[in-house]
């Protein structure tokens, strides 16, 4: 596959220009290497901390060992970072002496900040540039890093597509597929191999990077009730019984899963004039592949027969799949905007919006996601109520869903076919 250019590259661009030492973080397997290499320029050095020979010179003496090279270099990429932790504390000495901007561009699979032997503040010296898996538009070649500043100016683009283009079955194709660039364009069997590879080398090898882990088995079966919640919001306590865990334990567990960027946590959206307001955090699996496949499924017919058998237990699992799916299209999106942050809403009284995105300014825009071919003005309820509650700071209140043509429901409410990520 040739290189597919990512949304966070003018992220890592200005914080290359900004601060001396530039992460990208991320899953492993979600591009990281290949998008560090792609940013380098004519008289980079690249290194990589897979080489164990290289790995041991470095956790040795980590100043002594990039000397050689700060003489001959003047930007130094690192991959794989988190395999020699002792490495930030020379880091930090040699970007102190000299504080030359994008002096280190590293990545890592893990949260530095939660490695065993880390006692480094980078603040100040550190910008850390996100890298999820790979959105639609990634795949497909679009450029949608502006699609959030066209929903506020109701540019919708393209007003219908085809059943072909958009349709309830090709957004599943999509979400059952998820966003690793090695797989996610494969077959159904050659991902469903590629899962079961990934997931046993996160649980049983990656884990021992960050700490130990005795019940590997236990934070399994906690990634896959993660997954079969994904979108939702579980209380620990209710995590704790299902995987008969104690609370202190979950929450290691639970960290380990953020350190390894497997879940994701969108806060709740809150307001002083509103009560009641839920404060607990929506939790995602970090890409709707990986749901997928923690739960059995990776391919859409057997997927379809499953929900047909299973009932309301099954359609419960298509609509966290696709708010999980749409989550991971947003994320990436909202962050190359520069100036939104998503949040999740829901009240006491069962008012709910899946994601307000608000910016710096406090205006917001609120999606609601369908994962259906049809979309009536009752699923604009709960925005309607809200920009009533907001009038002043409520842009706009759309609808994702899965049919084909974009329908205005009001002045300020739009359906949009979830088509809107990925075609022109």
């Amino acid at each position: 596959m040739s290189y597919l250019h990512r949304l966070v590259e003018e992220e890592f661009r200005l914080t290359a220009q900004t601060m001396r030492i530039v992460l990208v973080s991320g899953p492993r397997q979600c591009g990281k290497t290949t998008l560090l290499k792609a940013m380098l320029r004519p008289g980079d050095l690249f290194l990589s901390f897979d080489d164990e020979a290289t790995r041991e010179a470095a956790a040795s003496d980590p100043v002594a060992f990039f000397r050689p090279y700060l003489k001959k270099y003047q930007r130094i990429a690192i991959d794989e970072v988190q395999k020699v932790p002792t490495l930030f504390a020379g880091m930090k000495m040699i970007v102190d002496e000299e504080p030359i901007p994008g002096r280190f561009l590293i990545s890592g699979s893990s949260n530095y900040q939660a490695l065993p032997g880390v006692n480094e503040s980078l603040a100040g010296r550190l910008g850390e540039v996100r890298l999820k898996t790979m959105t639609a538009s990634e795949i497909a070649g679009t450029d949608k890093a502006n699609l959030i500043e066209r929903w506020v100016d109701a540019d919708w683009g393209q007003p219908i597509y085809s059943i072909q283009e958009c349709s309830k079955d090709v957004v599943l194709e999509k979400a059952l597929s998820g966003g690793y660039p090695e797989i996610c364009l494969k077959d159904s069997r050659s991902r469903k191999i590629w899962f079961e590879n990934y997931i046993d080398r996160l649980l049983e090898h990656d884990l021992k990077e960050i700490g130990q882990f005795e019940k590997t088995e236990a934070l399994r079966k906690l990634l896959s009730l993660l997954s079969s919640q994904s979108s939702r919001t579980t209380s620990v306590n209710e995590l704790s019984k299902a995987v008969n865990l104690q609370g202190t334990t979950l929450n290691r567990y639970l960290g380990a899963l953020k350190t390894m960027y497997l879940i994701d946590e969108v806060p709740a959206w809150s307001k002083k004039t509103l009560v009641r307001l839920a404060k607990s955090p929506n939790r995602y699996i970090s890409d709707s592949g990986l749901m997928s496949a923690l739960l059995g499924h990776s391919e859409l017919r057997t997927l379809n027969a499953w929900v047909m058998r299973t009932g309301k237990v099954g359609t419960d699992f298509i609509g966290n799949l696709v708010e999980t799916w749409v989550f991971n299209q947003l994320s990436p999106i909202a962050r190359a905007s520069g100036g939104w942050k998503i949040f999740h809403l829901r009240l006491s009284q069962r008012q709910e919006i899946d994601f307000v995105l608000e910016n710096d300014f406090g205006e917001q825009i609120l999606i609601e996601v369908k994962a259906s071919e049809t979309v009536t003005a009752d699923d604009f309820k709960h925005i309607e109520w809200f920009m009533k509650n907001n009038p002043q700071t409520a842009l706009r209140g759309i609808v994702l869903y899965c049919g084909q043509a974009v329908r205005n429901f009001g002045e300020r409410c739009t359906a949009l076919p979830m088509a809107t990520f990925w075609m022109d």
